[in-house]
């Protein structure tokens, strides 16, 4: 009696590893007395932190007034706090970048005085407790400068990349080293004048960065020397994609990245795709795929992907946006589209969520569960124009892209799939219709095991397995196809 106790508590408390590993979903609507434009979104041991850029009204033309609002929500997606920052009527307040820093979160922010039209970067610094410990203003190279991305050096400097174009919005991309205390060591301004998006990724098997924009990738030393940058197109001779998202390493000396593809349809109408690069640090191309997503807009931006599985990246855009490329204000529903792709490109599966209102801009968070959190301005196009008034609103998903509720126009596999165990022969039985692949993994979220399975009836020994419970996924042509639990005996 005793034994079977106790191996019930084990198979229960692997059962809740695996529950936890895979985590949960939720959707959180949280209304707002201004606009919303989301900044950064940051997961911690115990909550997210989202930054938005906060406005009070944006009828009409030109600057409009800006603050900063920090959130502080729980894992399972109830509000904790809060900390506003620049609340004035005078300056335009422009956050896209944050990261963890020790003990505190760091972030990087564009002044634009809506009366003068100068304008200055500032660091910021606040704890997990969101108390605001630094405040340091610094100049920009021009008065309209905008700050895409940054990299904290180990000697407490940061290099921070951003474009100075508004508001004719030319290229002209630059990058700064500046100290912890604010001096600023180097500028240096690149001749990219159509190159948007400046994003910084640093290299650390050679020791030095990538400055890719949607016109070039730079090559710079630690030092900044500008005899070190050189010019390539980020796409190829048939494929140009555009303002792309911050790249991320997938191993020593392989990156991926995100952004946009313009197509025309058989009437020569333009829509946006989503192109998806996995290239080498010498930018040898690995793969390029671009997803058909007709009507995407162009809402790809630094925080429209991120993984923390390779296998497992998600990336988020904005659907149904018709002609109109701006999503606000389109006068129909407006989704948010979540891809869940392969370092090559492969899809394992893809969600829309959202309905009754427009879900725009999203900025997307890997999470440890191997989920993601997307964060979004939510806007009732119904109610509410032509004010713009938008709320926050939350989206947390599983591996599989499972939330609280199913979205609209889920992939949902038609195909079907069993899978059991036979005990008494040690063997995992799965049924198939058409060739899929299997992958099982271990409570720790590593890969065990992978193979192509034919169609019909197919048995695997689980003898060379150490005991324990374990999840598996299955994938057919399609992408995502089946999931579920198995324990090994």
């Amino acid at each position: 009696m005793k034994k079977g106790l106790l191996t019930f508590a084990i198979v229960f408390f692997q059962f809740l590893i695996v529950f936890d590993l895979i985590g949960q979903g939720f959707e959180k609507h949280y209304s707002t007395k201004y606009s919303c434009g989301i900044g950064p979104v940051i997961e911690l041991d115990s909550c997210y932190i989202i930054i938005t850029n906060r406005y009070s009204n944006v009828q009409g033309s030109g600057f409009h007034p800006y603050d900063l609002m920090v959130y502080k929500i729980s894992l399972d997606g109830n509000f904790l706090d809060s900390l506003n920052i620049y609340n004035n009527d005078s300056a335009v307040t422009y956050c896209m970048t944050a990261k963890i820093v020790g003990s505190s979160i760091v972030t990087f922010a564009t002044l634009l005085n809506t009366n003068t039209g100068g304008g200055e970067g500032v660091l910021l610094s606040f704890d997990f407790d969101l108390h605001l410990t630094k405040q340091i203003a610094f100049d920009l190279p021009a008065d309209y400068s905008l700050i895409f991305s940054f990299f904290v050096d180990t000697d407490s400097t940061y290099y921070i990349s951003g474009n100075n174009f508004i508001p004719n919005f030319n290229g002209s991309p630059f990058i700064i080293k500046l100290t912890d205390s604010g001096k600023l060591l180097k500028t240096v301004l690149l001749n990219d004048p159509e190159g948007r998006n400046a994003v910084l990724l640093y290299i650390p098997i050679k020791d030095e960065f990538r400055l890719t924009t949607t016109q070039s990738i730079w090559y710079l030393s630690r030092d900044l020397q500008s005899d070190s940058l050189v010019w390539q197109s980020p796409g190829n001779d048939t494929i140009n994609v555009y303002d792309l998202s911050l790249p991320k390493l997938i191993n020593d000396t392989s990156y991926v990245t995100t952004g946009l593809v313009f197509a025309f349809d058989q009437n020569g109408e333009v829509y946006i795709e989503i192109g998806f690069v996995n290239r080498s640090i010498d930018t040898t191309i690995h793969a390029l795929h671009v997803f058909d997503e007709y009507d995407t807009s162009n809402q790809v931006n630094p925080w429209s992907f991120d993984f923390i599985d390779s296998d497992s990246i998600f990336i988020s855009c904005n659907s149904n946006v018709g002609s109109n490329w701006l999503p606000i204000g389109v006068g129909q529903d407006v989704w948010i589209t979540i891809y869940n792709v392969r370092s090559d490109g492969t899809i394992n599966w893809k969600k829309r969520y959202g309905q009754n209102a427009d879900y725009v801009w999203p900025r997307l968070c890997a999470t440890r569960d191997q989920g993601c959190l997307i964060a979004c301005e939510r806007y009732d196009w119904q109610q509410l124009w032509p004010n713009y008034k938008t709320d926050l609103y939350l989206i947390k998903t599983d591996r599989f892209g499972n939330s609280s509720s199913v979205g609209i126009n889920d992939m949902v596999p038609t195909e079907k799939a069993i899978v059991f165990q036979d005990l008494i022969n040690n063997q995992l039985v799965v049924q198939l219709e058409q060739t899929a692949i299997l992958r099982l993994y271990d409570v720790g979220g590593r890969l065990v095991y992978e193979n192509n399975l034919i169609s019909g009836l197919t048995k695997i020994s689980t003898n060379h397995f150490k005991a324990g419970m374990y999840l598996y996924s299955l994938y057919n042509k399609a992408g995502f196809l089946s999931s579920g639990k198995v324990l090994m005996r």
